[in-house]
């Protein structure tokens, strides 16, 4: 099982019906996006990032722009090109790989939270977990 936590830091991206950038630069800069560092504001995308970067490290177990030197790790980002050399990544799908790659995209190009859900390596993923289970279920029933 997968708990997010630590929301202490989050904010709200609309008050009194308008929607406001964020300015401050906070958090573990590994999950950073690029537009947190560029300047001139961020919004709930960087949510989206984050998720790419979590998903990155859940199956490599590193985060895709790390580095030894902090200020090299925000180059990094900032020009957000990601690598999958990194031999884990020969046994997950072409669709796998392409839904990470979106979720890490420029702010502007990266996928919403509707088109990361509708995506179809997380549908196909679910689909193969729920006949998972399902077949669990019936060889459980079937030894009861």
């Amino acid at each position: 099982m997968l708990r997010i936590i630590d929301f202490g830091i989050s904010k709200r991206t609309f008050r009194n019906g308008m929607r406001r950038d964020m300015l401050t630069v906070i958090g573990t800069p590994f999950y950073e996006a690029p537009e947190v560092f560029l300047g001139g504001g961020y919004d709930e995308r960087i949510d989206i990032w984050a998720l790419g970067i979590t998903i990155f490290k859940l199956i490599t177990g590193r985060t895709p722009f790390e580095s030894e030197y902090h200020h090299t790790t925000i180059n990094k980002i900032k020009a957000g090109i990601v690598s999958f050399h990194d031999s884990i990544w020969d046994s997950y799908s072409h669709h796998s790989k392409l839904f990470v790659m979106e979720l890490l995209k420029g702010k502007e190009e990266r996928m919403t939270l509707d088109e990361a859900l509708n995506h179809f390596w997380l549908r196909e993923t679910a689909k193969i977990e729920r006949s998972r289970s399902t077949m669990l279920k019936r060889h459980e029933d079937f030894h009861d």
